[in-house]
């Protein structure tokens, strides 16, 4: 990387209110900025030139008129890195040229591999995953609920049993899908609106064992419940530590999963040192900077950690608790 290197690079959608935070307070700091929202379809808006000799490497990407060299770019903050798709109904030509295109913006980008990144999408699609999360977490130390992911009907009940008839169901995928067809529809003037499919953690309850082979159709995850008394979000900043304990017991409705009812109270939260530092080599194990990380508070005030959102949310703790995680998020960003 060249000492001229002054370049902050936002890889974000175009209605992603957190990046609109980090390009605010960069430009607060005079800092050149280029946004880039990857699932526009880049060639109609772009070029790419990107060479490679024995002498070294070229790589120059021009965006809406804005020029990229590699060589100038100080940092990176990705928030979302989804590229274009097309039409499924698009002939073999057409997909062949997204195909094309996907593959060298991915490795424009991933030549900048030598750059900082928060977080590199490389490894937040490694490290978002539950199962390994909570291997990974179970192995440096942190207390993880007995979890199982199954699709045979036999292992659940045997599980249910050894939790005491008392487990809860979550999904196991990404926490919202939406299908591409209807993506397809409002792209091309259709008034539509659309529908995420995805599901909020549940309690498996007794009437619901009378269908566990037709919910069973493919893995599903299951965890023992455990009796909270109050949700904890931890946000991770490079080596910073942001604590938040979030009142979800409160309402019935959010006692499960605290999604399900907007604007809880939230108050500060004193994390122990020793769970603080477990989190910070969890994370930093990932090759990540980032993460927005869930934990259950017991009545015994014993922390159990629950999982690691690697393009999580932030500004609603901000705000209420006036935490300075964007200006963490900036610092870190331009190494101030």
């Amino acid at each position: 990387m060249s000492r001229n290197s002054d370049t902050l690079l936002v890889l974000a959608s175009r209605l992603d209110a957190h990046a609109d935070a980090i390009v605010s307070h960069c430009h607060n700091r005079h800092v050149p900025i280029i946004r880039i929202d990857t699932e526009d379809f880049w060639p109609d808006v772009s070029t790419v030139n990107w060479g490679i000799t024995n002498n070294g490497t070229t790589a120059i990407l021009e965006w809406n008129g804005r020029r990229i060299d590699a060589d100038s770019v100080r940092s990176i903050y990705c928030r979302d890195f989804v590229f274009a798709k097309c039409n499924r109904s698009a002939d073999i030509t057409t997909q062949l040229v997204y195909a094309e295109a996907r593959a060298a913006l991915y490795g424009f980008f991933r030549c900048l591999e030598n750059h900082y990144w928060m977080n590199p999408p490389w490894y937040d699609e490694m490290a978002d995953n539950k199962p390994y999360q909570m291997e990974c977490a179970r192995n440096i130390g942190l207390d993880v609920p007995k979890t199982l992911v199954t699709n045979d009907s036999a292992a659940f009940l045997s599980f249910y049993e050894e939790c005491k008839q008392d487990v809860i169901i979550k999904q196991l995928s990404e926490i919202c899908l939406i299908d591409d067809s209807e993506l397809e529809n409002q792209e091309s003037g259709v008034d539509t609106d659309l529908t995420a499919y995805g599901f909020y953690t549940n309690r498996v309850l007794p009437e619901h064992l009378d269908k566990v082979d037709e919910t069973l159709t493919t893995p599903c995850l299951f965890q023992e419940h455990i009796t909270k008394k109050a949700d904890i979000r931890v946000t991770i900043v490079g080596n910073k530590v942001f604590s938040a304990l979030i009142d979800s017991q409160g309402h019935q409705e959010s006692r499960i999963d605290f999604r399900l009812k907007p604007d809880l109270p939230i108050h500060h939260f004193e994390l122990p040192g020793s769970i603080s530092q477990k989190l910070l080599k969890l994370i930093h194990g990932w090759n990540l900077e980032f993460a927005a990380c869930d934990f259950v508070l017991k009545s015994e005030d014993e922390l159990v950690f629950i999982e690691a959102n690697v393009e999580g949310n932030w500004l609603w703790i901000e705000h209420e608790l006036d935490l300075p995680i964007s200006g963490a998020i900036a610092g870190r960003l331009l190494r101030t």
